[in-house]
Formats: C-alpha cells, sequence, structure tokens
C-alpha cells in the first residue's frame, strides 16, 4: 500500500502544479492577464516549474488515483486540486456551449 500511495503520490505532484496554473489563470483574467503572462515570469527563474499548463486534468490516471487516494486519506491538497479541475471543466464547458474558445 505505500508504495503503491508513493506511485500515485508522484502523479499528484504534477496535479497540484496543474491546479495552480489553473488558478493562477483564474487570477490573473481577474486583472486582464492571462496564465502566460504570469508563467513567462517563472520561465526567468530556473528552478520554478514553468511547464504546467492551465488545462483541464483528464485522461485516467491522474484523477482516479487522487480518488482512490481520497478514499483513503484526507488532503485539503488533493480536494483543492479536483476543486480547481471541476471549475476548469465547468469553465470550459460554459465557453464551449457559446461556442467561444475556453482555454
Amino acid at each position: 500500500m505505500v508504495r503503491q500511495a508513493g506511485w500515485k503520490g508522484r502523479r499528484h505532484d504534477l496535479a497540484v502544479l496543474h491546479g495552480w496554473a489553473q488558478e493562477v489563470e483564474r487570477l490573473a483574467a481577474q486583472y486582464g492577464g492571462s496564465y502566460d503572462d504570469v508563467n513567462a515570469f517563472s520561465k526567468e527563474i530556473g528552478f520554478l516549474p514553468s511547464h504546467t499548463f492551465s488545462g483541464h486534468i483528464g485522461g485516467q490516471c491522474v484523477m482516479s488515483n487522487i480518488a482512490i487516494l481520497q478514499s483513503q486519506v484526507h488532503s485539503a491538497f488533493l480536494d483543492a486540486v479536483v476543486e480547481s479541475n471541476e471549475a476548469k471543466r465547468k469553465h470550459l464547458a460554459a465557453f464551449s456551449a457559446g461556442g467561444r474558445k475556453g482555454d
């Protein structure tokens, strides 16, 4: 179990980064900016991760692994990733319904 949790935890490092990118995108939009505007700063500092994107976390492993971990432990970080990803999904769905680009 510990070994499996470790593997799933490594996948969630990426999920937390994507959740953070989603939140940065929302914050930047409030001030008329974009995720790319904010991420440009991260790219200037070599040790900050700048390879993440603010899109919806899809696929089959990351979110399902979060659900597995959440069935075993409580984690505010994982809750935040799920909440952020759901907000991104709703945002994209709203733009898709309106015929506009949602990224």
